[in-house]
């Protein structure tokens, strides 16, 4: 089983999520992490997953028209031992963006429901915070 190297946070935009670095140089955002910043707070036992299951936060039959196949196989969750040495899971950090982008595709076409009006908009402060942290970093390079 993999194990986890380093945990820390990443911070961006005033946004702080859980991070972790597996050992063979995976980087995860923990269960928690996606659902802490998304705004739920509801956690998920991976005992349940099927193969071709989504996170909780995917599930609802409104979004599935914006989930790309890359999408769905990035989301599965990868299982790990913490630096605590207790099991637990967590999900490519890259698929963030992605997340975000199906929320707001589905905003952008009308079909968000309830809370996932709420989700959306954290989503687009995430993006927006993403762009400028890559802005910074850019301008940072271009000191150097």
């Amino acid at each position: 089983m993999l194990k986890s190297t380093h945990e820390g946070m990443l911070k961006f935009g005033g946004i702080s999520i859980p991070c972790v670095v597996l050992d063979d140089e995976t980087r995860l955002l923990t269960g928690y992490s996606f659902l802490l910043i998304l705004g739920l707070t509801q956690i998920e036992d991976t005992r349940e997953y099927q193969d071709n299951d989504l996170p909780q936060f995917l599930r609802a039959p409104n979004l599935q028209s914006f989930i790309s196949q890359r999408l769905k196989d990035s989301l599965r969750p990868i299982s790990y031992i913490a630096l605590d040495g207790v099991k637990t899971f967590g999900y490519r950090a890259e698929s963030l963006p992605e997340i975000c982008y199906v929320y707001l595709g589905a905003a952008g076409q009308g079909v968000l429901e309830g809370n996932q009006k709420v989700i959306g908009r954290r989503c687009a402060e995430i993006l927006l915070a993403l762009s400028k942290k890559g802005q910074e970093v850019l301008d940072e390079n271009r000191k150097e």
